[in-house]
């Protein structure tokens, strides 16, 4: 099985080679499969058990207690739907929370969740101090659609140094932008998602405390609206969407760039 597969699946080792025996050798009872998939007998059922309320095995009998596999495609479906009632859930959340919100003004901070900013050079600075700040990690969705500043290539080096997981998504790459996409795979590893949604939007999430979404004026890409939500809830959400996202993208190589 692919790994890419049992991770998106959400399997652990013992999962994964069990699912494995019974997708080769059909229906197995608990000692068979533990048998075939090399996993021990004390943790054999308690894998198959697992499995089977991840919708990924169907026990078939009971006397002697018999498993068969869900199909691949059948348990890829299962999952996606899942994520997609995850990430709609984590959307519902966010919508209930700005309701509650009263109106906003500019530079304007509510109860220390939101604060509004306008202008790129703000924006940046707040990246700068997030940066400096970020412990875990630091992932970021953008089209990289004006020239960065030396200062914020200069933080994601440190902050890669420091041991935090910063990942970068551009989501478009061309003449225009190659050179800007070039200084930060000098630091560290770039993907690639074309996506028409992010054209003049970029999300920035930070160490599961806040998360940013910046609106890019088409008009006047020096103008910008940048919207701070200081909430662990709704940042662990953006991050799960984030990954997903990280997940269909792929790795910008050398001959992207020329």
């Amino acid at each position: 099985m692919p790994q890419d597969f049992a991770k998106a699946l959400g399997l652990t080792d013992y999962e994964t080679k069990v699912y494995l025996a019974l997708y080769r050798y059909g229906q197995l009872t608990g000692s068979q499969a533990g048998e075939k998939a090399g996993v021990p007998n004390a943790k054999v059922y308690s894998t198959l058990k697992s499995l089977v309320e991840k919708n990924l095995a169907i026990r078939v009998h009971e006397k002697p207690m018999t498993f068969r596999c869900v199909e691949p495609d059948k348990a890829i479906a299962a999952r996606l739907d899942e994520k997609k009632a995850e990430l709609e859930t984590a959307a519902k959340n966010a919508v209930n929370f700005f309701k509650k919100q009263p109106a906003l003004s500019r530079g304007e901070e509510i109860l220390g969740k939101i604060e509004l900013n306008i202008g790129t050079e703000q924006r940046l600075r707040n990246s700068l101090r997030l940066h400096q700040a970020a412990k875990k990690y630091y992932y970021m969705i953008s089209p990289v659609n004006f020239t960065l500043p030396i200062y914020l290539v200069k933080a994601r080096a440190e902050a890669v140094k420091r041991g935090v997981d910063e990942r970068f998504i551009v989501s478009r790459l061309d003449a225009e932008n190659k050179a800007e996409v070039k200084k930060y795979c000098q630091v560290m590893e770039m993907r690639l998602l074309k996506d028409p949604d992010y054209k003049n939007l970029s999300i920035y999430v930070w160490d599961d405390r806040k998360f940013i979404i910046v609106v890019i004026d088409p008009a006047n890409r020096t103008k910008s609206l940048t919207v701070t939500i200081d909430s662990s809830d709704l940042a662990k959400a953006m991050k799960k969407y984030f990954l997903e996202l990280y997940k269909k993208a792929r790795p910008i190589k050398p001959a992207d760039l020329r």
